[in-house]
């Protein structure tokens, strides 16, 4: 209902008007409401009918907000909220909607307009590609109900993995799944041939792995629930398996890269072509890799067992003597080289773990974590456990030797851990600088 004001106020006349009390501003030539006003908010498509002085409305087609202003002489809404900047300045102001769904089919949204969700109570801004939910009030993180693992091995072959982690809001609100790279703008790791996939249903995430970018990254896996977030970081490897086959004689070596060492006899193992001519040979290696690790296993040692494990050139041939021969890293059964100088390793027992190192132009040799010392320097090639030999890259992949160190018989078993089996680091050097192995 209008207000009827009386004509020719002067400056602090009051009038009153049901339960609204007016007084007249001379100098602006309004009248103004006295005392403290609570004003519902009208939002509809159109005007309310009847307003007052003061009331307040929200186009909800617009998501303008207006005032009803009163005059001396005249009465109107008046728009509050500007226009505002559109664009890349600004949205175009709050418009409310049913519900989240029918903010989704807003068409052609600009980057910063405003949306509430009437079912929810929810603000939403929109952002470059989607809407985000600001959140308000005691809004929890997502809460992760299948915690990724730690670290995952990608396939070498090429074919497809995957990591779950799935996750549900406390507030129910809709999770969305992301990742994240540690390279440089979040770019995709060369150990991935494709972009990962992920199923925002399930949260499962899917790896497609490159056969010749071998190496490692970390991933920051996240759920949102539109205001906050909730991440894992999961460490990823692609890294070449190590693969042997054998060369010669007198043991048999399975698919598992184990098997036995078995003599029996008087041969001594000092002789070229002894009781050490039981060779495992790298193969399918020269794919311009310079660097491999692995560790060997030994176990079924028995009293009188003498063995001895060694890496070496394959130029030298499958039939290598160790005693006397420069180019061996390994290790006897007394823990010293078979080269015949003491590394500051100890003695050989069931369940040692020998460690392996070709990097480059260099051979390394360590037990149990603790890579050997040379002591002796041995004509000068020698240095903390490694053999250097020029043009290593260049000689087709070392062979690996298993035998005895002795006069008599030996049998004991072994097993060669490569990629995802290794227990210590796939690394060594002096002066803090490691090298970093790439299968």
């Amino acid at each position: 209902m209008a207000i009827n004001f009386p004509n020719s106020p002067a400056n602090g006349d009051t009038h009153v008007s049901g339960e609204k009390t007016f007084n007249y501003d001379a100098a602006k030539g309004v009248w103004n409401l006295e005392g403290n006003l609570k004003v519902a908010l009208d939002i509809t498509s159109t005007p309310p009918s009847s307003p007052s002085h003061g009331d307040l409305w929200m186009d909800e087609t617009t998501g303008d907000m207006y005032t009803y202003f009163t005059d001396a002489d005249s009465s109107q809404w008046i728009q509050v909220n500007g226009v505002g900047a559109v664009g890349a300045a600004g949205g175009s102001g709050v418009t409310t909607y049913a519900n989240k769904t029918a903010i989704d089919a807003v068409s052609s949204p600009s980057e910063g307009d405003l949306a509430y969700d009437l079912a929810a109570d929810q603000l939403y801004i929109r952002t470059t590609n989607v809407w985000e939910r600001i959140a308000k009030g005691s809004d929890e993180t997502p809460f992760v109900t299948t915690e990724p693992p730690a670290t995952h091995s990608l396939s070498t072959s090429g074919s497809t993995t995957t990591v779950t982690m799935s996750a549900y809001d406390p507030e129910g609100f809709d999770i969305a799944y992301d990742i994240k790279y540690n390279t440089t703008n979040n770019t995709r790791p060369s150990q991935l041939s494709s972009d990962t996939t992920i199923n925002q249903t399930t949260g499962v995430y899917t790896f497609t792995p490159s056969t010749s970018n071998f190496g490692t990254f970390k991933a920051r896996l996240s759920a949102s629930d539109g205001a906050r977030v909730t991440a894992r970081t999961v460490d990823f490897s692609l890294l070449r398996e190590v693969t042997f086959a054998q060369s010669t004689g007198f043991f048999s070596a399975d698919s598992t890269n184990s098997g036995t060492y078995s003599h029996t006899g008087s041969t001594s193992g000092s002789s070229a072509g002894g009781g050490i001519s039981n060779v495992l040979d790298v193969f399918a290696y020269n794919n311009g890799f310079t660097s491999l690790y692995f560790e060997v296993e030994l176990n079924n040692i028995s009293s009188g067992d003498d063995p001895v494990v060694y890496m070496y050139p394959s130029h030298l041939g499958a039939n290598v003597g160790y005693e006397g021969t420069s180019a061996v890293v390994g290790i006897k059964s007394d823990g010293s080289n078979p080269g015949g100088f003491s590394q500051g390793l100890s003695s050989l027992s069931n369940g040692d773990r020998i460690m392996f190192l070709w990097h480059s132009d260099y051979l390394w040799v360590g037990k149990n974590g603790t890579w050997g010392s040379d002591s002796g320097s041995p004509s000068g090639s020698h240095q903390n456990g490694k053999y250097a030999y020029t043009n290593m890259s260049n000689t087709g992949g070392p062979y690996l030797a298993f035998g005895q160190s002795s006069t008599g018989s030996s049998s004991y078993t072994f097993t060669i851990h490569g990629s995802g089996s290794t227990n210590y680091t796939t690394g060594h050097g002096s002066g803090g600088n490691n090298v970093t192995v790439v299968y």
